[in-house]
Formats: structure tokens, C-alpha cells, sequence
């Protein structure tokens, strides 16, 4: 919808453009990996939030700050993106799709849980080595 209003400049619909051009501009392996290290930061950060007591907001701060500083591939704000492309007809449904949708989804689910696998395998590799002797 911000495509189609009079709410802001022409110049900061410009600056809106040439933020979101760079999730449909990757090639499908460049967008997988870049997937890759937002699912891993991402669940990183779900894994440290219990052990944060007082420190939840810095976590929850910097970790999205670094997927942006990275410019990585994250489903949720790059589909954001995604939408104002499609809205204003700078990017079709199939590059949706084909350019971020599948690749960052993939990378996604793939850093993320990867992370998530190594960790628990990292809290219990000395219970099933004692279990196996």
C-alpha cells in the first residue's frame, strides 16, 4: 500500500527501492547462504534469550541489527520488502518467489536448525559417550 500513496516523498520511495532491490538482485545459491546466516543468527539468538537475564533487549537488538549489517536473507523482513516491490510493480510474483521466497526459506531452515542440532548434540555428546562405554 505505501506504494500506491502520497504519504511519502518521491525521494524516500527512491531510498524504499533501492533498500528492497537487493532481495530479488542475488542468484539462488548467493540467497540460499546468505539464508543460511540469518537462520543461524536468528536461532542463535532464540538459544541465548533464557540465559540473557537482564540483557534480553541488547540480544533481541543487535542480533536482527547484524542479519541487517550482514545483509542477509531473513523470510520475514525481506518478504516486507519483497511486498513493497510487488506493490509497486518493480518485481513480479515469480521473482518473489523464485529469487528470495525458496532460497531464503531453504537457508533459513537450514542455519537454523543445523545451529539448533549442533547445540543439543553439544549439551548431550558426554551423556552418550558415558552411555556407550
Amino acid at each position: 500500500m505505501l506504494a500506491h500513496t502520497s504519504i511519502f516523498e518521491p525521494r524516500i520511495l527512491d531510498a524504499f527501492f533501492d533498500l528492497s532491490r537487493r532481495t530479488v538482485e542475488g542468484t539462488f545459491g548467493k540467497t540460499l547462504v546468505r539464508g543460511i546466516f540469518a537462520g543461524w543468527l536468528i536461532a542463535l539468538m532464540a538459544w541465548l534469550l533464557p540465559a540473557t537475564k537482564g540483557s534480553r533487549a541488547h540480544i533481541v537488538v543487535v542480533m536482527p541489527y547484524v542479519v541487517a549489517l550482514g545483509q542477509f536473507a531473513h523470510i520475514i523482513a525481506g518478504s516486507v520488502e519483497c511486498a513493497f516491490l510487488v506493490q509497486s510493480g518493480r518485481a513480479s510474483l515469480t521473482q518473489y518467489a523464485f529469487d528470495f521466497f525458496l532460497p531464503t526459506l531453504l537457508g533459513n531452515i537450514l542455519g537454523g536448525t543445523t545451529l539448533v542440532a549442533l547445540l543439543n548434540y553439544g549439551q548431550v555428546a558426554a551423556e552418550i559417550d558415558d552411555h556407550r562405554e
